[in-house]
Formats: C-alpha cells, structure tokens, sequence
C-alpha cells in the first residue's frame, strides 16, 4: 500500500481490527466510534504495526521509523509501546495485539483490513456532485469542476510547501521569547508525596536540556522551592527565566492526578496548561507527555541527537521512586559528620532502586556519587567510602561511559587523600562531565578546582557560567567571595561579601584584618571566634600567625605541631598548612616553611601565583629552597594554563 509522508494511505483508508479502528489522515484511533487515548509517538507506533500486520518489527526499525534521524534509547519504544497497549485494552498475559519477540522486537498479531472511505454523495437529487454523466448539465459541468478543483489544491500545495520551506529552520527553534526556563517541583497534595513532584520535575529538566535549544534551569536550582511558599511569578524573578511550569501531584489510591501550567514570567499569561489522570506505575508516561508538550509550546525538538546527557531512568516504576526519593535526599546533603545519618539514607534509598533496577545506570552514578561525598566531606576517614565510590563507578562505565555522574564522583575521589590529591585528572574529569551535561553537579567543584591550581581566569569564567545556569546556587554564590580570599584579593572578598554580613562574624574576618594592616581588629575577632569555637585549630593557627606578625614566635614550637595534628585532612587542610608556612617564613625558618609549603601544593592547593604574591613569605624569597620550590611550581602552573584554556 502506498503511503504519504504522514504515514495516511494515498487513498484516504483507514484501518480496521476487530472493534477498533484508525484513521492516518485524521491520525485517530476509536473503539466502536469512542475515541482512544493514542496521539504523538504511541499513534505513530500503532500506524506502523496496522500497516505491517504480522511482521516482526525490528526495535531498530521502529525507532528509525517513529523518531527518524533522532537519538532515542529503547526503553522510550518500551515505555511507549506499554502506553499503547494500555490504551488498546491489550494488558492481559498473553498479549493478543502486540507481541513482544524477546531480543528483537514487536509483531502485530491482529487481523488488519482497510476501509475505504465512502463516496461523497449529492446533498439532494439523485446523483453525486462528482459522478459522470454526459447526458447531464452536471456531468458536463464536471472537466471545468476538476480542473479548478486540482489548480486550486496545486497552488494551495505550492503556498504550503514555500511556508514549509522557508519556516523549517524556524519550526523548532525555541520561541524567540522563551530562551531560558524554569520547571518547578510538583507540590505534593500530601507532602509525603512531595519526592513524586521532584522527580516528575527533574525528568522534565532533563529532557528539555537534552535538546540544547533552550537554557533550563537544573535541579539543584529549583529543589528549595518545594518546601517554600514561594509565589511562582517571585520565583521566576529569582531564576531569572522568560518561563517557569508550575504544578501539583495528588496520589488517590492506586490513581496519581497531576495538574502542571506553563507561564510567562513578565505577565504570569498561561502558555499552556493541561491535566493527567492515571495509574501510579504510568509515571512515566506523564513525565514524556509534559516534557513534549513543552518543548511543542516553546518549539523546541526533544532528542536531536545532540551531545548532552541523554535520559536513562530506572525502567520500572518501583525503581524508579526509590531513585526520586534518592535524589530528593541527596540534593539536601551536607558537608559534615553531622550529615551522617541523613547520608547513610540517601545511600539506602539508590540502593534500593538498583536492587529492583540493576542496569539503570543513573541510580549506579548517584549512588558512586553519594559514596564519594562520604568519602570527601562526611566521612573521610574510613576508607570503605573510596572503595565503594571506585566499585560504582566501574559499573557505570560498563552500563554508560557517558554518565556525567560518575565522572563527577571520579573527580572528587582524585582530589582527596584516597585519590593522592591529583588536581589535574580531577579537573579533566569534571571538564568532560560537563562536556557530557552542561547542567551537571560539579560547576562549582570545577570553579572551586580552578581556583585551587591558581587559574583563576577559567575560575572567573566558569562561575560567570555556571551562575547564568543556576542563579540561585547557594554554592555559587559564596564562591563569589571565596575566589577572592583564594587569590588574597581582600578588598575583592570584602566587597563580594552580602550587604547583610557583618565582616566580624565571618570566619575568614581575621584572615582579612591580617592581611589588610588591622592587627588590632583581627585580634578581636580572634578573641570573639576562639570564645565561641575554642578547639577549632584553624583559629589556633590564625591566632599564631597574628602572634608572628607581632613578632612574637614564642609558642610557635609548641602550639602549632598539636594544632596541625589535630587537624582533619579535609578540604580545607591545606588552607591551615599554608597559614603555618606564612609562620615559619614570618620567622626566618626557610626549611620548615618550604615543607610546609609543599605540604601545602600536595594536599590539593598548588596555587603557583597565590604563592609568588603572598607577602607573608617575604622573608623567605631569597632562600634557595624557596626558590626552587616556586620554579617547580610555576613549571607546573605554566603546564595547566596550556592544558586548560579559558573556555
């Protein structure tokens, strides 16, 4: 049978099967003239098995037929060939319309025939406008009635075909008004089902970012919302986005109903707006429906084949809220042993997911990452963590290479003790993750990375970008004036500082007053800081080098090798080792200050132009340990800068 390009016979036929039949040009399907559920991708899927009745359909061959020159993994077909069967009524045992050939693919087992539409008749009289009849003024009237019927259908052709040609670099780009957007959590009805709404939301993101057509704010950007009582407009303000998709999600028994509007910021005018009823376990399926008719409202072609991170959920619906509830958990972590319980849940949670879901490897990503941050910030010194995090990431990379995750989770284990604190196989892992996702976790790990190997242009520059992505980052903001302390630009740290701050209650103000001249104030926010926090070496430490500068080297030898053992080698360990360099250098000790100092670039901090401009080690420039300390670091320096350009 011929076909047009729509998939409709040439013919105008439609397609029968027992009760139920579609219709091509229409591109309906009815049951005894009731109307099925069957549009988009799952009425492209039924039209290709009504027309190849009994045949084995390849998986390859239906993805290439439905999503042609598009990126489209199988659990997409799975899960819209499941929506299919749902709308037909096939969901028994034994399948008696579509048929799953194991390793291979689908087969049509109905029995199609095709209807042929009926003759258009007279409105009255006894003949049709369009029979042939000689002997009737009718039938003479019909050569002049074809000829202009079929020049009016060409030039019509013409006029569609010219719009369609000149409009098809237009057709899905994104709306000219639209270039960023922000898609809300769902609020849960009963907040227990709050973890449903973030994971109807993420996947949403997700599937809009893959498109690289419009700038999506992540997750991570939107997450705080949910617990909020934020107005959806305010919120729109804050991400600063042209859109912003609000809703909400209510579990009534075994039935989910969700009800999502998509809004212009500057007006709060409704784009669109729409609401789902269904099965819990068709949570999928919502979460598809919403993410296309976006991204049609906003023009925008979802699975174009391009670079970024493609979908790759959890396969079943039991997994799959495990994993929600995982990344609901994960995303509210912190950055201490406090966090521990909160984090062995987390923990618990992807698990969960992967023991009903082996292969889904975003589950494997986000647990390797939840592993590694064990190991870098709450747990770091049990070593099971890193064994754990290196155990996950080898899964991921034979499940998918191309996860951004676990070479996120790659690059925190290279920079920690458990990774010898390599700074540049970490930066090369968070730059290719980002490669895989512009929207990935890591941007302010990246910046942060930057900074600590002294580049501090890339630093600048990767914030500036990862800040046009997620505005609201708590992460990103306080970089903005971590950056500045990292490069001893007082008067750039105090001015990125919030209006609100008040400078003594922070707990770099010594760090300030010390290096900008104010002996005596830093003396008493010393005082004020060691009062409320009086086992904190790095206080200790600072409060030596105020003493140094005094001149007072007195209790050098007693109190500084008891504060640096006490110390936890965490991230910020080489942040005290470089106070207690300044210490020694202040008092003449070249030797001790050099160690220090190579302690220092080993742990994680090789900061080459921190080190040539810190005026703290004046007294030492001249040693010849100094300076073979500061070649060997400005060899290395020189080595990143080419290794990594500014982007």
């Amino acid at each position: 049978m011929n076909t047009s390009k729509n998939g409709a016979s040439s013919d105008g036929g439609r397609y029968r099967f027992e009760e139920i039949e579609v219709d091509p040009s229409n591109r309906t399907c009815a049951r005894d003239g009731m109307t099925l559920p069957v549009s988009g991708k799952v009425f492209d899927i039924l039209l290709t098995f009504v027309e190849n009745p009994g045949r084995l359909l390849f998986k390859d061959e239906l993805l290439e037929r439905v999503w042609p020159n598009e990126f489209v993994e199988e659990g997409n077909l799975a899960r819209n060939v499941s929506t299919l069967r749902k709308a037909l009524g096939d969901n028994g045992k034994d399948h008696k319309y579509i048929v799953t050939v194991p390793g291979h693919g689908y087969r049509f087992a109905a029995e199609v025939s095709t209807v042929k539409p009926a003759p258009l008749t007279a409105v009255a009289g006894d003949h049709s406008v369009y029979e042939t009849d000689d002997a009737g003024p009718i039938g003479a009237g019909w050569p002049l009635l074809r000829s202009r019927k079929l020049f009016w259908t060409g030039a019509a052709l013409v006029l569609l075909f010219t719009a369609a040609w000149f409009g098809k670099d237009r057709l899905f780009s994104p709306s000219p008004t639209v270039k960023t957007i922000a898609v809300l959590p769902l609020k849960g009805i009963d907040p227990n089902d709050n973890y449903l709404g973030f994971g109807i939301a993420d996947a949403v993101i997700r599937r809009l970012s893959s498109s690289g057509q419009v700038t999506v704010r992540p997750a991570s950007a939107v997450l705080h919302y949910l617990n909020q009582e934020t107005d959806t407009l305010a919120a729109a303000r804050e991400l600063n986005t042209d859109a912003i998709l609000e809703g909400n999600v209510q579990r009534s028994g075994s039935r989910l109903r969700v009800n999502v509007n998509l809004l212009k910021s500057a007006d709060g005018s409704s784009i669109w707006n729409d609401k789902f009823e269904l099965e819990a376990n068709d949570l999928f399926q919502v979460e598809d429906q919403v993410a296309q008719q976006v991204a049609e409202r906003l023009r925008i072609r979802l699975g174009n084949g391009s670079n970024f991170a493609a979908r790759k959920d959890p396969s079943s619906q039991l997994a799959n809220e495990w994993y929600m509830k995982g990344l609901f958990s994960l995303d509210q972590r912190g950055f201490d042993h406090d966090d521990m319980g909160h984090m062995l849940d987390t923990i618990d949670f992807f698990k969960q997911s992967i023991e009903i879901d082996p292969n889904s490897a975003l589950a494997h990503g986000k647990l390797a990452f939840s592993y590694a941050w064990m190991a870098g910030f709450v747990d770091p010194g049990d070593a099971k963590w890193a064994d754990l995090t290196r155990e996950e990431i080898g899964i991921c990379e034979k499940l998918d290479p191309n996860l951004a995750d676990s070479h996120v989770a790659n690059a925190l284990l290279f920079w920690s003790a458990y990774g010898n604190y390599q700074i540049e196989p970490a930066i090369k892992e968070l730059r290719l993750a980002k490669q895989l996702d512009p929207n990935f976790t890591g941007a302010a790990d990246l910046t942060a990375l930057y900074a600590h190997a002294g580049l501090d242009r890339q630093a600048e520059d990767e914030l500036h970008r990862a800040i046009s992505i997620d505005p609201t980052s708590r992460a990103l903001k306080d970089l903005q004036w971590i950056l500045p302390y990292m490069r001893n630009d007082t008067d750039g740290w105090r001015s990125a500082l919030p209006a609100r701050a008040e400078l003594d209650d922070q707990y770099l103000a010594p760090w300030y007053y010390l290096h900008s001249g104010g002996l005596d104030r830093a003396k008493v926010s010393l005082d004020q800081q060691l009062s409320k926090m009086p086992t904190d070496q790095g206080l200790r430490i600072r409060q030596q080098l105020l003493f140094a500068l005094q001149g007072n080297f007195d209790q050098i030898g007693a109190v500084i090798p008891d504060a640096i053992a006490k110390t936890e080698r965490n991230e910020n360990y080489h942040h005290k080792t470089l106070d207690v360099a300044c210490i020694y250098a202040l008092a003449g000790n070249a030797t001790e200050a050099v160690k220090w100092l190579r302690v220092t670039a080993n742990t994680g901090f090789p900061n080459y132009p921190l080190f040539a401009r810190e005026p703290f080690l004046d007294r030492i420039r001249q040693s010849p340990e100094f300076i073979q300390f500061l070649a060997e670091q400005k060899a290395q320096w020189e080595h990143f800068e080419q290794e990594f350009p500014v982007e």
